[in-house]
């Protein structure tokens, strides 16, 4: 057995790692499958001027991005698309929320719509801090 270190990995052996290991969770898991959810604000050229992504996992939504333009910032359109996506996920059967974001992002957007902090890394990556934040 030969051990290599590569500091520059293809995305094609990533993707077979991911690949392997994703095939030993699905024998493991009860849920297969993880549909996507995106929700756009566009303006009238039809730019993206704020939109929320996620996905839904059993119980569970996901959301992996939310991002508001930031003349748009503090108008209500961040809490639109957070609503509506919540909103979707519960179409879905989702009971839960979670995201997790830098110390420098949302936290009390996120703690003023219900989310409660459920654990934080300090020191992440050196000085800041990552918080995980769940919603019921």
């Amino acid at each position: 057995m030969i051990i290599e270190v590569d500091e520059n990995p293809n995305d094609r052996d990533i993707q077979k790692l991911r690949s392997h290991l994703l095939q030993f969770n699905l024998n493991h898991l009860d849920v297969k499958s993880r549909p996507p959810i995106a929700i756009w604000c566009k303006d009238k050229a039809q730019t993206i001027t704020a939109g929320i992504a996620g996905d839904t996992f059993g119980n569970w939504l996901e959301i992996h991005f939310l991002w508001v333009q930031e003349e748009l910032r503090k108008s209500g359109t961040g809490k639109k698309l957070l609503l509506k996506m919540e909103e979707i996920a519960k179409i879905r059967g989702c009971l839960y929320v979670k995201v997790d974001i830098y110390d420098f992002q949302a936290k009390s957007f996120y703690e003023k719509n219900g989310y409660k902090v459920i654990f934080s890394l300090s020191d992440y990556p050196f000085s800041g801090e990552k918080h995980y934040l769940t919603k019921n």
